[in-house]
């Protein structure tokens, strides 16, 4: 054998050996783990809010002739609910005012009153006259509401319940009937708020002025305002 025979021989073993560290390694390792992918997580949505309502502004209701107000704290007017207007709205806005549907009750009437839907809430009442015929229609106004309202406490709840003059249920009857805003008519025991006066037109075609205003009833006891309401006519002559 000469150098050169053996030269080729060492260099195809070396070959052969590289080959084979080659096969071996490419075999053996490992392939490289992927990148973790980046998720964005996602912000929690945010919890639905009820939206404001106007009549949560409301603080204060006012039995004036015409119309319960409905105020805020500033002495704003929110809403005012004529009494003319309709009776089953109006329980509807005195609900979400107080939060909580009222009780009912049917009302047989007197000899002095009509036959009514009572709808109370604490410390006020709603009610709801039914009328035999169609007189309030003959006449409309005030004098025929389609409802009334009456206080009966100085405040449900967190809402105070007044009148425009200030005097409110459970204020001594003395100090309110000596007072100017009280008016009185001839000997009833009742005595009138604010009052204003209208034109009607009775039956008979002819116009007269009528006073309508709220009406202040003392306790059994004459010692305390017991109740306000509103709207009642102020009779010329003698109690209704």
């Amino acid at each position: 054998m000469n150098h050169y025979t053996a030269l080729r021989g060492v260099i195809a073993t070396a070959a052969s050996f590289g080959l084979a560290v080659t096969l071996l390694t490419g075999c053996s390792a490992a392939p490289e783990p992927p990148s973790p992918s980046i998720v964005a997580s996602e912000a929690p949505s945010p919890a639905p809010t009820r939206a404001v309502e106007p009549l949560d502004a409301v603080t204060t209701l006012v039995v004036r002739p015409q119309a319960l107000e409905l105020r805020a704290a500033d002495g704003s007017v929110v809403q005012s609910l004529d009494y003319l207007s309709d009776a089953a709205a109006a329980v509807e806005t005195l609900t979400t005012v107080f939060g909580a549907p009222p009780t009912v009750e049917e009302d047989a009437g007197s000899s002095s009153e009509l036959p009514s839907t009572v709808r109370r809430w604490a410390g006020v009442e709603l009610s709801e006259p039914k009328y035999p015929d169609a007189a309030s229609d003959a006449s409309p106004g005030p004098w025929y509401p389609n409802f009334r309202v009456a206080f009966t406490a100085a405040a449900s709840g967190d809402v105070e319940l007044t009148t425009d003059s200030g005097h409110v249920v459970g204020e001594p009857w003395a100090d309110f009937a000596a007072s100017p805003d009280a008016a009185k008519n001839g000997l009833c025991a009742e005595r009138y708020g604010e009052v204003v006066v209208l034109p009607r037109t009775p039956s008979d075609g002819t116009v007269e002025d009528a006073r309508t205003s709220g009406e202040f009833q003392a306790s059994d006891d004459e010692t305390v305002i017991a109740s306000v309401e509103g709207p009642r006519v102020m009779h010329r002559d003698g109690c209704a």
